[in-house]
């Protein structure tokens, strides 16, 4: 393309490694202003900021920021807060702050430095400081999401995993296998929505349905040890409740989750009572699901 290739007269060009149209810096000394002028796509921008822009524009600061992100689930913001509260106030390079996610937190340690190396390392202190404290146990990962950073420890432990989901309808497994090397981790999963599918699939017996109902701990721990046995994984996971926005009772309103994860004799078991639309009350209990699966791999209990 013809008109990709005229530029202002002085501008810095930015070659594009993945598309055709190049960027450029466009720099007025005399008034101290730049204009920074990139391709719209983000498969294009993303790598040209990263491999281009910023160390272009490295050359008119004598530093940089640096920042690591800490991933912190079943601790609530105002929490990590209160705990964090005296390191937040005295830190100062780097600086830490907790920032709201969608059923997590992420706290953001950001340290002024010359280089990305001097930078990591003034991160990497203050990120074991956090480690120490209260909100240590909750933590998942440093610069990773929660399906990352489970698919990660499973690897690191030789550990594969199998899951029966039900309201949440593949979510979870839909979000492991969004992880690069999950076909390390994952043996099956299966969709077992109704009551005939838990007991042909899983073995979970009828009568539990006729004494607990399918809603109930005892049921998402059925079907956790059920998808367990049947594909010799060595973590099952078992997800049932009702995400609605109808089906809820007074006994077991919508948002009602349970969720049971299985390794070896042990059990880790949630009741979620959880709010928001459908598609949110699903992600957030794989969020929760997430966290347990990370906890049964590291060998602990929150």
């Amino acid at each position: 393309n013809e008109k990709q290739a005229y530029f202002p007269e002085g501008a810095e060009i930015f070659y594009n490694d993945h598309g055709t149209a190049p960027g450029c810096a466009i720099l007025d000394e005399e008034r101290g202003k730049m204009i920074v002028m990139l391709p719209g796509p983000p498969r294009e921008l993303n790598p040209m900021w990263l491999d281009k822009v910023e160390p272009y524009l490295r050359r008119f600061t004598g530093s940089m920021l640096f920042s690591m992100n800490i991933g912190v689930c079943g601790m609530g913001e105002s929490d990590v807060e209160t705990v964090l509260h005296d390191i937040m106030v005295a830190a100062s390079d780097p600086t830490v702050a907790p920032y709201c996610g969608e059923g997590d937190v992420r706290i953001r340690v950001t340290a002024r430095c010359n280089t990305p190396e001097e930078g990591r390392e003034k991160c990497r202190g203050m990120t074991e400081q956090i480690y120490k404290t209260d909100v240590g146990p909750y933590i998942y990962g440093v610069d990773e999401s929660l399906e990352e950073a489970a698919v990660r420890l499973m690897r690191e432990k030789g550990l594969r995993i199998s899951a029966a989901e039900s309201c949440t309808g593949g979510l979870l497994t839909k979000r492991l296998t969004d992880v690069t090397g999950s076909s390390n981790v994952l043996e099956y999963s299966a969709v077992t929505y109704t009551e005939r599918a838990k007991t042909a699939f899983l073995g979970v017996p009828p009568e539990l349905f006729a004494e607990k109902t399918v809603y109930s701990p005892e049921c998402a721990e059925a079907m956790a040890r059920g998808v367990m046995q049947a594909s010799g994984a060595d973590i099952g996971v078992g997800i049932t409740g009702i995400a609605g926005p109808d089906g809820g009772t007074e006994e077991v309103p919508v948002g009602t989750v349970f969720v049971a994860v299985v390794r070896g004799g042990r059990v880790i078991q949630k009741t979620l009572n959880l709010r928001g639309t459908r598609q949110h009350i699903r992600y957030l209990a794989t969020n929760h699901a997430l966290m347990m699966i990370i906890e049964a791999a590291r060998g602990e209990t929150i």
